[in-house]
């Protein structure tokens, strides 16, 4: 009420589920922004890029001590996350998961990191419904890690590669094993300005 021209932005970080529901927010000069493509068309909200933010360098890595790594909550997506955990076994992969339950506490992000640089692919598992990227795929360009993803919509996303996306249920899972021991294409690094907080920041005056 002091600062009617102020602008105040709502950003989803996640889906939209029942209770975020953009019309719970009476205020109508909030104005409601999401990564996702979906909620962005279904609600009318504002679309912005999926960022990435964090202070250290991410590029030099540590030992590899396994070959696919997921962390993230359960999110009714235990059982999708089994069965891509699973094809990696058969495959030959060794699969690490740290699978954050309902009331559980939530692992420190350093650790997260740590056990992403012991890596050499990310697993990333969206929810039902949700095409826009989650951090699991930034994490894995921003530390050059291979990414292992049930999101079809990827192919869309600017930073998309071939040599680094595996798209799980489209690729071909008998190369799976081949895919994750090939070497990162670095090609993929020049699409990371348009993923930092800085360029998400912009983008609300841009696009706004």
């Amino acid at each position: 009420s002091k600062k009617p021209s102020m602008r105040i932005i709502y950003w989803y970080w996640n889906p939209v589920n029942e209770e975020t529901l953009p019309q719970l927010t009476k205020d109508d000069h909030i104005e409601c922004w999401s990564f996702d493509e979906n909620d962005c068309q279904k609600y009318h909200m504002n679309k912005n890029v999926q960022y990435y933010y964090d202070q250290s360098e991410n590029t030099e890595n540590s030992t590899v001590g396994c070959d696919v790594y997921f962390v993230g909550h359960d999110k009714g997506r235990k059982n999708k996350i089994q069965e891509m955990k699973e094809s990696c076994i058969a495959k030959g992969l060794s699969v690490s998961l740290n699978i954050v339950e309902e009331n559980q506490k939530q692992i420190p992000y350093y650790d997260v990191q740590k056990h992403i640089k012991k890596s050499k692919a990310i697993l990333e598992v969206t929810q039902d419904g949700q095409v826009g990227c989650t951090l699991r795929a930034m994490e894995a360009l921003f530390f050059r890690k291979k990414l292992i993803t049930n999101n079809f919509n990827i192919i869309n996303e600017d930073f998309y590669n071939k040599n680094n996306v595996f798209i799980y249920g489209k690729d071909n899972k008998e190369k799976l094993c081949e895919f994750v021991n090939k070497p990162y294409d670095i090609k993929s690094d020049k699409y990371r300005n348009k993923h930092t907080i800085e360029a998400w920041l912009e983008n609300f005056f841009s696009r706004g």
